[in-house]
């Protein structure tokens, strides 16, 4: 059984040697359909761990700068409590509220987005 790899959809290694396209090497190889369908099965799986993995390491940067931005939000305000400041609490406030106001919009777009998904799925 040759040793076959897909390295791009425009890229199959079979036995280290580039056959080129994957739809030309099953066009002029027939004998290696099955193999080359594991092959991109397991490029496909490859693919899609890297994108999860992807998107979860900027999920975690995106939480941890929430978190770094909430931790100064806690501290100023209390140390505008702490020093009695009015007008520091009130910034402290605007300012956590817009942070409040862009998740809201993200979570307002995205569901904007699935329903005209819906819609254009019943056209």
């Amino acid at each position: 059984m040759p040793k076959i790899i897909i390295q791009s959809p425009t890229v199959v290694l079979v036995d280290g040697e580039n056959y080129g396209k994957v739809a030309d090497t099953i066009a002029n190889n027939k004998q290696l359909t099955s193999d080359i369908q594991i092959a991109l099965e397991l490029w496909a799986k490859e693919q899609q761990e890297g994108v999860a993995k992807s998107t979860a390491e900027a999920v975690d940067a995106a939480v941890l700068g929430v978190q770094g931005k909430l931790d100064e939000l806690v501290q100023a305000a209390e140390s505008a409590y702490a020093s009695g400041d009015l007008l520091a609490i009130a910034n402290v406030i605007v300012v956590a509220k817009s942070y409040t106001s862009a998740a809201r919009k993200i979570e307002n777009d995205k569901k904007r987005a699935e329903l005209q998904a819906q819609i254009d799925a019943l056209a």
